[in-house]
């Protein structure tokens, strides 16, 4: 479903009743109407629900538009008192486009919604746990902005509009530190720091990722676009750009090595180095335009120079028509 973030003066919340907002003069927040009590991502109907906004206090009950929370931490504290379920899940709404610094962790089944806020900090989502943003940003060096947790088996979401790790070093935008269960994460522009890693297994999680991205800028030296280096990773990647922003140097696309895999469908890639691979690691990589030095035998390649699949079939036998095959180095097409 398409995220457009816009402004509104009015809006019926989950609880069913419209509001209009003149806490700060605006109301700078959801230019359609949320009914039924519904997640935006998961579909799920949120039983409780429980409202931030900047105009808030810690000491209100945070169940009303009208006496919200002050911070989103506590009212996820105040959600895990609900003990959310699967069938039972909690949703916290940020009632404004106000910039909240602070470590989130989301417990299982409850979602963050703030379609025109900001995030500055780490946020960790749980199972079952969704968040919608309009941006995500580091405050601190060598952190993971958006993680799954170890010891999650379950499936978590993210929709953000932008999620941005610069000015900081070393911050990786997201990862799935689990050995099981899976991030889904969507966004439109993400920006990777000096020695920044993009998405991927940055802090030795292993779990199974799915990334849409239009555009993922390199902005800062030695920093990676995907990175799929431990064993077992299984990294997802659609989207439009991998390239460098500025003038970075020593920066790199695609990271896979080990035992990961990492599938990656693009349209254009730039940056110092497209890709490496080592170990028995690997990249099944589908995009027009690869500039930058390719190190590695990925496991198959479609670009515009290159047509790389070793692990094409050596004999026509069992072959559909008009299916490859590879004949000594010739290849050859199933009549």
């Amino acid at each position: 479903m398409p995220i457009r973030p816009g402004r509104a003066k009015a809006i019926s919340f989950v609880t069913g009743f419209p509001l209009t907002y003149t806490g700060n003069g605006t109301f700078e927040s959801y230019p359609y109407t949320v009914v039924g009590g519904l997640d935006l991502i998961t579909g799920l109907p949120y039983v409780n629900t429980l409202f931030v906004g900047k105009n808030g206090s810690n000491s209100n009950s945070g169940t009303k538009p009208t006496e919200p929370l002050l911070t989103i931490g506590a009212a996820t504290t105040a959600a895990a008192a609900l003990a959310p379920t699967e069938a039972d899940p909690v949703g916290i709404i940020i009632l404004d486009s106000g910039v909240y610094v602070e470590a989130v962790t989301l417990p299982d089944y409850v979602s963050l919604l703030g379609l025109t806020a900001v995030v500055g900090g780490v946020i960790v989502v749980g199972d079952g746990s969704s968040v919608l943003l309009e941006r995500l940003v580091s405050v601190a060096d060598s952190s993971v902005l958006l993680r799954k947790p170890v010891g999650n088996t379950g499936i978590s979401y993210a929709r953000i509009v932008e999620i941005d790790g610069r000015p900081n070093s070393g911050v990786a935008l997201a990862g799935n530190l689990a050995a099981e269960g899976v991030l889904f994460v969507a966004t439109g522009r993400a920006f990777v720091g000096t020695s920044g890693i993009g998405f991927g297994d940055a802090l030795g999680g292993f779990g199974h990722m799915h990334v849409d991205v239009e555009d993922l800028y390199l902005a800062g030296d030695t920093c990676i676009g995907i990175f799929g280096n431990l064993a077992d990773s299984s990294i997802l990647v659609r989207g439009g750009h991998i390239l460098e922003i500025g003038t970075p140097t020593g920066t790199t696309a695609i990271s896979v090595s080990s035992t990961g895999s990492v599938y990656v469908d693009l349209r254009q890639t730039i940056a110092d180095t497209a890709y490496t691979i080592t170990g028995a690691g690997n990249l099944y990589l589908i995009c027009p335009d690869v500039q930058g030095t390719r190190t590695g035998a990925p496991a198959l390649e479609i670009s515009s120079d290159r047509l790389v699949a070793p692990n094409l079939p050596t004999a026509a036998a069992g072959l559909p028509s008009g299916a490859i095959w590879n004949n000594s180095g010739v290849l050859n097409i199933v009549p």
